[in-house]
């Protein structure tokens, strides 16, 4: 490797180029923001040129992927297992394009997908429930049953097990993750 020529040069001047595509909004106060802080995060650490959208209807996933690829940038994260089908869809038209889904169930080539252990988390939390309900009935209400919910139930359910044997629970499905009136209702 020889250092100091032009190809070397604009190679290290290349700034990195990641961008989020939210389904919601970032000041929901959780899975949202939680993801436009990464991305903040990863503009802060790395020096990275960062991009975010929010509020991506399921029609609109695959597009807003896409358009951050056509636009150059180097990683594309969906922020969901929604975004499994988008990524797919893209990936092949992007070969350039990493395209990364939290709580994915896809790979590829260029798609990875990042798991968090929901499990652990909702452990925690159900032991803290466990702990504190006067009633022993306990609910998660989530909008969709997809993989990292039925995780987070089934920790929620051991951990309020563990400290409290007479816990019941409960998961429902609102089919919305933005309506508060239909959270509430559930």
């Amino acid at each position: 490797l020889v250092l100091g020529t032009a190809t070397d040069s604009a190679a290290q001047a290349k700034k990195l180029k990641v961008a989020i595509v939210l389904p919601g909004v970032i000041t929901d106060k959780a899975w949202n923001e939680l993801g436009h802080n990464g991305i903040k995060a990863i503009e802060k650490e790395l020096g990275a040129e960062v991009a975010c959208v929010e509020k991506v209807a399921q029609p609109d996933k695959a597009e807003a992927m896409g358009d951050f690829a056509r636009r150059g940038f180097d990683v594309v994260f969906g922020h969901g297992g929604e975004f499994d089908a988008a990524a797919k869809q893209v990936a092949a038209k992007f070969p350039k394009t990493w395209f990364v889904v939290t709580n994915g169930n896809v790979s590829g080539s260029n798609i990875a997908s990042m798991q968090i252990n929901h499990w652990q988390v909702a452990f925690l939390g159900g032991v803290a429930a466990g702990m504190m309900t006067k009633s022993n009935k306990l609910a998660l209400i989530t909008a969709q049953k997809f993989k990292a919910m039925d995780d987070a139930y089934a920790g929620l359910v051991a951990g309020a097990k563990w400290v409290n044997p007479k816990v019941e629970a409960t998961m429902s499905y609102t089919g919305d993750w933005d309506d508060v009136g239909k959270a509430k209702e559930a």
